[in-house]
């Protein structure tokens, strides 16, 4: 069942290291393979995990560089993006300390 998210940009909750948006490349037991994804670090605009997978964020939500692929090894949750969101998601200003 999990392949049905392989190729499309997703949310992925994880167990212990955050939230992350990108593209799910493989899915392996529970681990995860993201590719062009961004940690989403703090988020305004959205209440839930589940509501930014529908609308995105504000622009003042911190939200990091794209990295080319990431691996998590533990996810609790892999939400599809609608277009609007991946638009959103996509041009976030990236997070400067």
């Amino acid at each position: 069942m999990t392949n049905l998210f392989v190729g499309k940009k997703c949310i992925v909750r994880s167990n212990m290291a955050g939230v992350f948006f990108g593209e799910i490349a493989n899915i392996e037991g529970s681990a995860v393979l993201m590719k062009d994804a961004r940690k989403i670090y703090r988020w305004s605009g959205a209440n839930t995990v589940e509501d930014i997978s529908q609308t995105g964020v504000l622009n003042s939500s911190k939200v990091t560089v794209v990295v080319e692929s990431v691996l998590i090894e533990k996810y609790d949750q892999i939400i599809t993006c609608t277009e609007f969101a991946i638009t959103n998601l996509i041009n976030q200003p990236v997070w400067k300390a």
